[in-house]
């Protein structure tokens, strides 16, 4: 099993794009491939599915609006990493998921997550790409339930070039990764084909088997105002991070 312990600030995933108008950014995709993951920076956007692309002119999306392109734009010509995205239960089928800025709701998290992901990837095959899933409106078990079915469900029936996401997701205890006692490079991720990162909120969405990630026991997060003595936006309450 690989264990991992990651001071801060090496590992930080930033969401800083807030409103901001993003500049075109090439990729750092081949470059430093024998960095570690931990070592690795990556432009991660705010409500990355509420963007004026999807809002495609309704009022009250445009005005919710936190991004100018649409998700494949911002992966494939603003050169970001990681995608910020608030998931809740679609009420009117319970066998779906849609994106939200709450209370706006932008689309279907399965048909986003094709026309948009599942493209990008399929035409960058060296990237590597991080999302972090918060979960709105969970105040029951039961639907806490229903929508980590639905993650399960979208990521083995969405393929990249055959391989369904699922297969794509990062496993920290692979039996790649068993001796490693720090995160892999991103070259070694590229070779197993793990180059696909899921993080939650819920801690009872954890999952070896599909690579969910509860984000407490691996990530650090700084407060938007900036980073202070790396201390935690969300009183974490520990300087390291490290897996369960």
């Amino acid at each position: 099993k690989m264990t991992a312990s990651l001071s801060c600030p090496n590992f930080m995933l930033v969401a800083l794009l807030l409103l901001l108008k993003m500049t075109r950014n090439a990729a750092f995709d081949q470059a430093d491939g024998e960095l570690r993951f931990n070592e690795y920076t990556m432009i991660m956007s705010h409500n990355s599915a509420a963007n004026k692309d999807t809002a495609d002119g309704d009022f009250f999306k445009l005005f919710g609006s936190d991004q100018e392109n649409s998700m494949y734009e911002q992966l494939t010509n603003n050169g970001v990493r990681g995608l910020s995205l608030d998931i809740k239960l679609d009420y009117s089928d319970r066998s779906r998921l849609r994106l939200v800025h709450n209370p706006i709701d932008y689309s279907d998290f399965e048909t986003e997550m094709e026309t948009h992901l599942v493209r990008f990837l399929e035409e960058n095959e060296e990237a590597i790409v991080a999302i972090n899933f918060e979960v709105i409106d969970d105040s029951q078990a039961a639907i806490r339930s229903t929508i980590l079915d639905n993650l399960k469900s979208t990521f083995s029936n969405l393929f990249v070039n055959g391989v369904s996401l699922a297969d794509m997701t990062f496993k920290y205890d692979n039996d790649l990764w068993k001796n490693l006692p720090e995160w892999p490079t991103l070259n070694e991720m590229r070779s197993s084909g793990q180059r696909l990162f899921l993080f939650h909120d819920r801690s009872e969405f954890r999952s070896t088997e599909y690579g969910f990630m509860f984000r407490d026991d691996v990530m650090k997060e700084n407060f938007w105002e900036g980073l202070a003595d790396c201390t935690a936006r969300y009183q974490w309450n520990s300087d390291k991070v490290s897996f369960p």
